[in-house]
């Protein structure tokens, strides 16, 4: 028996549709998904009879949508950048609950995995937790860890954590429908959230930093082909140089301590030990 008249999922990408299997395959009651972003992320389920779709491409449209239900609603916030307003946090027929890919109270706020990666954690994990009027600060329903081993690109690691972010979510859904999840409190303490426009050491890199941490800081940036953050940069003998890629590869001879080479084509080699991280250049 559940205790909710509907579920509605807003979000986009895999971990929603990942997400929306689950709640299709355990729920009977009505089914609604709102498209915030625009992505191609309904093309898979429209021929369901079960789960209606809404493209709402505004804030006020978003509004409006949940501001038309006045019975008992579970909302699932899955990779989502729609902020619930206070408005909406305050109805006591909503239960809204989000997917956050840190393991809160550690890394509120956006890209978190990239964080987790410049700040050199031992290990991250995910979050799914209540939605309050705070950013990421509401009660925790689940949380799942792995283990870093510093060689996690923010791309690799964004996908390992939507992969433990739909395990956790199989784990608490029928329980939460049932209103049977306990619920954890959040160190309050920990207060500090991450903008969408924040970037690690301000997207500047420091040749004064150990080999490890530059390639933290490189790694951090690294979404592939997806530009979630403007290229890294560095000032070199004064000069304003963007970090176009990096390479890493192993070096058969060993050095002792941090070694740099520089090159006329805008390049840098950087190395210690048996690595070498190869840095393209453009002014």
């Amino acid at each position: 028996m559940s205790f909710y008249n509907r579920v509605i999922l807003i979000g986009f990408g895999k971990i929603a549709q990942d997400c929306l299997r689950i709640i299709d395959s355990q729920f009977d009651g009505d089914i609604h998904v709102v498209e915030f972003e625009k992505s191609f992320f309904g093309n898979t389920w429209k021929n369901s009879e079960n789960i209606i779709f809404h493209q709402l491409p505004e804030k006020i449209d978003v509004n409006n949508f949940f501001l038309s239900f006045s019975d008992s609603t579970l909302v699932v916030s899955a990779n989502n950048n729609f902020l619930f307003p206070k408005i909406l946090v305050e109805i006591d027929f909503f239960y809204i609950i989000n997917f956050h890919n840190s393991l809160l109270p550690k890394h509120k706020g956006r890209n978190a995995q990239s964080w987790a990666i410049y700040e050199q954690d031992l290990e991250t994990g995910i979050t799914w937790h209540e939605v309050n009027e705070k950013v990421d600060a509401g009660g925790i329903l689940c949380q799942k860890k792995i283990t870093l081993f510093g060689n996690e690109t923010a791309l690799s690691l964004t996908r390992s954590l939507m992969e433990l972010g739909v395990k956790g979510f199989e784990e608490i859904f029928l329980k939460i429908i049932n209103k049977n999840i306990l619920v954890l409190k959040q160190n309050i303490n920990q207060n500090k959230v991450n903008l969408s426009k924040e970037t690690p050491n301000n997207g500047a890199l420091d040749l004064n930093w150990s080999f490890n941490k530059i390639h933290a800081f490189l790694r951090s940036f690294n979404y592939g082909r997806i530009n979630i953050f403007p290229k890294p940069t560095l000032t070199l003998l004064g000069k304003y140089m963007i970090i176009n890629k990096y390479v890493l590869v192993n070096e058969t001879n060993h050095t002792s301590g941090l070694l740099f080479k520089f090159y006329d084509n805008n390049k840098i080699e950087v190395t210690e030990n048996q690595q070498k991280l190869i840095l393209h250049l453009t002014s």
